[in-house]
């Protein structure tokens, strides 16, 4: 009877040991996809605000081209295989907002155009610090989180000075990736 006591004893410190390990290593892995989906935010935002910057005439940020490339994107329908996850279409979207922080361009839905968006990611970057955020979109699915990565339009003025005229941020949901985590696939 002793030894049972011992051995069970011994098979339930195993068990809670490997269970705290396996939701340590779960969480980490799912750190490092978000580290490295923010990662490529910043580049696609950036880029995106790179080439907004160049369509601002007299303070105004021209989006007219945004629409028709965002609705290209969600119809082209692809088969990437990565290290045997399938993806079949990009799932990014993005805004624009101007330096009051009224929307102009949302890729999500267009009734949101007019609207003011005083968000982290909105208000860091028209301060000039690196915005960001990340928000569950609904309250009973802890995985429904939605990260949020901000870039400056920037306007060149008559000296060469520049001024920020408004912010792109774009945004990738969590379950695009959770698959990954999860050992699933899209």
């Amino acid at each position: 009877m002793y030894f049972l006591r011992i051995f069970l004893s011994i098979i339930i410190t195993v068990g809670i040991g490997f269970g705290g390990y396996t939701y340590w290593l779960m969480d980490e892995i799912r750190r490092q996809h978000a580290i490295t989906t923010e990662n490529s935010l910043i580049d696609i935002s950036n880029i995106l605000a790179s080439h907004l910057s160049s369509k601002v005439k007299d303070g105004v940020i021209d989006t007219s081209d945004f629409d028709r490339t965002f609705k290209k994107l969600k119809k082209v329908r692809f088969k990437a295989v990565i290290h045997g996850f399938v993806i079949r279409s990009s799932d990014i979207n993005a805004y624009v907002t101007d330096n009051k922080k009224v929307v102009l361009y949302d890729s999500r839905s267009k009734d949101n155009i007019g609207k003011t968006y005083n968000w982290r990611d909105v208000s860091l970057t028209l301060d000039g610090k690196y915005g960001a955020r990340s928000t569950q979109e609904d309250s009973n699915d802890e995985f429904s989180h939605v990260f949020y990565v901000g870039s400056a339009i920037r306007s060149k003025g008559p000296l060469g000075s520049e001024s920020i005229v408004g912010v792109v941020s774009v945004s990738k949901a969590t379950e695009s990736f959770n698959s990954f985590v999860a050992g699933g696939q899209d």
